[in-house]
């Protein structure tokens, strides 16, 4: 009985071993091939000549069948495209490509990679017709491995562009806004962009472009002044791009304090300083790209005039008082005495009218409004200021005399050397006519003063 028992016990693991089946195979399907990157692709290239573009073709399934595939243009993708998107691409000619008859995949490879050389000068001289052409490629099995449907094919849209240089940022471009407060010398650089990598560095020249800062000038109706060759540096060692890299950083530096009269009041101005790329070593010269107009803003700030407080006058129409010239208002104005029969007989020239701003500021500009309106409103003609930093000891603001040459102008700038005062005064000595007991009747509307705190 023993004995018997024993026998089934060794029996029943031989028989369990014969009943299984081995399913590891179930559920997975044959090999099969396909292309990793189908239907309409776009390849931009660079005309260097010739391209190697890669086709690459994946293989799926049990992965242990060899596969063996050809490539052959297939016309009526290219067809089935143009019906489909109302297109009009044309037919790559065969003298602009080439590419290998056949690949093949061994059975434990997952891809497998062709490339297809193409002529990128003949396909850029097609281009110059505006005709638009296409390579529509087909994979066909030549060893009945399957090809996933959808996945067969793909319509090669071959770009080529020439190899050039140009600005990163071409055209109008904002560089830099300083202030007479700013350092004596400011740096700042612009990029030159290439559409390619060479293993070589590529040089480069630049020059002043005053030609197109004049067209632009034209063209926008704008007034921005060339930078004056003596306020800038241009760092010539960075003219180059390094091997391998497809941007330069060309530095500059601004030299601010060359941006003034010959009083030493700062010219605040719009300045454009317009390069162009006008060689390079190697290929071409970008034609929309291979100008950049660097604009720099030379600017005050205005001063908000809340709390200002007129401290001083000599004469006034009581209508039309003193603190009408820092209200911020240029519909308001002061006017000198008219009547000799007002409360305060006519002053004696020059007028002059003082006021606090409260606090020290060093100032740049000063701007002076007319009276709106009629022509003949507008007497002010000669003057000029004075300052202070605690109301008494007037001094002159050296460059600060005006002159109106006409009564049509309405506003005037006064650039003066940074100054740093409290108290302005502004004094005038000339009107336009002589209207009231052989005295000069004028009329301000306002006073706006720039510089930085």
């Amino acid at each position: 009985m023993k004995r018997t028992v024993f026998y089934l016990c060794a029996l029943l693991p031989a028989l369990a071993f014969l009943g299984c089946e081995d399913n590891r195979m179930q559920g997975m399907i044959d090999d099969r091939v396909c292309l990793l990157k189908s239907d309409y692709l776009q390849v931009p290239v660079i005309n260097f000549g010739v391209y190697e573009y890669p086709v690459v073709v994946s293989k799926g399934g049990i992965k242990d069948q060899e596969a063996v595939v050809s490539f052959k243009v297939n016309k009526n993708y290219l067809d089935e495209y143009n019906d489909l998107y109302d297109a009009s691409l044309e037919l790559l000619p065969e003298d602009c490509y080439k590419m290998p008859p056949t690949l093949t995949i061994k059975g434990e490879e997952l891809t497998g990679t062709v490339k297809i050389i193409f002529n990128t000068q003949k396909i850029y001289d097609l281009q110059q017709s505006k005709e638009h052409y296409v390579l529509p490629l087909e994979i066909v099995s030549e060893n009945g491995i399957a090809i996933y449907s959808g996945k067969n094919y793909v319509i090669l849209s071959v770009i080529v562009e020439e190899a050039t240089i140009g600005f990163y940022k071409s055209g109008f471009t904002t560089a830099m806004n300083f202030t007479p407060g700013d350092p004596d010398e400011i740096e700042g650089y612009t990029e030159i962009d290439l559409n390619y990598t060479v293993d070589h560095n590529v040089m480069f020249q630049l020059q002043v472009a005053a030609d197109s800062l004049e067209r632009y000038n034209q063209m926008n109706v704008s007034n921005y002044k060339l930078l004056p060759a003596d306020a800038y540096v241009l760092n010539q060692e960075e003219w180059r791009v390094e091997a391998g890299e497809k941007t330069a950083k060309i530095s500059y530096r601004i030299l601010r304090n060359k941006l003034v009269n010959s009083m030493g009041a700062p010219n605040l101005d719009e300045y454009v300083l317009p390069l162009r790329i006008s060689e390079v070593s190697a290929y071409k010269i970008h034609p929309l790209t291979a100008v950049q107009m660097l604009h720099f803003s030379y600017t005050v700030k205005e001063f908000e005039k809340t709390g200002w407080n007129i401290t001083g006058y000599n004469s006034c129409d009581n209508t039309y008082l003193p603190e009408n010239i820092i209200d911020g208002n240029t519909a308001t104005f002061w006017r000198s005495q008219t009547d000799a029969a007002l409360m305060k007989p006519l002053a004696e020239e020059p007028y002059f009218i003082s006021f606090d701003m409260l606090s020290n500021k060093s100032i740049c500009q000063i701007k002076i409004n007319q009276r709106t309106g009629n022509s003949g409103n507008r007497n002010l003609k000669v003057g000029y200021f004075e300052y202070s930093t605690e109301e008494t000891d007037w001094t002159k603001l050296q460059g600060s005399d005006f002159v109106w040459s006409n009564r049509a102008d309405t506003v005037q700038y006064v650039n003066i050397a940074p100054t740093v005062a409290r108290n302005l005064k502004i004094v005038m000595t000339e009107g336009f006519s002589e209207l009231v007991q052989g005295k000069y009747v004028i009329t301000l509307s306002e006073l706006t003063v720039s510089g930085y705190e």
